[in-house]
């Protein structure tokens, strides 16, 4: 009977130690698992600006005659905005543009100038 008792503690120790191991494994695998979740989530986020790119468009126009000398063009109008960053736009009535994400950007301009009879000269610097 003291045998079997033994033995039976023998088996007992063992199959804690066996256990522990499977518990370490587990705890490893389950770390290992949540650093994959979190790499997916990343890489799926960084996938979904390819998909749809960030933009940002806007158009502002100025009618009425003004002069400017080193200063910023405001605008009387926005003409068309369309962008899918939140806070991005031109801003008409300060005449910045908030591009709203990180990137490189474009714009462009046109402009007329009239020199009627009688005017001295038109200057333009951009």
């Amino acid at each position: 009977m003291q045998h079997t008792i033994r033995k039976t503690e023998t088996e007992l120790h063992e199959t804690k130690g066996r256990l522990s191991n499977v518990e370490e494994k587990l705890m490893k695998s389950l770390e290992l698992h949540q650093s994959n979740v979190d790499t997916i989530e990343y890489l799926e986020r960084e996938v979904a600006i390819l998909r749809e790119p960030p933009y940002s468009f806007s158009c502002g126009s100025r009618t009425e005659k003004k002069q400017y000398i080193s200063e910023t063009i405001t605008f009387t109008k926005l003409l068309y905005s369309s962008t899918n960053v939140e806070g991005a736009g031109l801003d008409i009535s300060t005449g910045l543009f908030n591009a709203g994400h990180p990137g490189t950007y474009s714009a462009t301009w046109a402009l007329t100038a009239s020199d009627d009879e009688g005017d001295h000269y038109v200057q333009i610097y951009l």
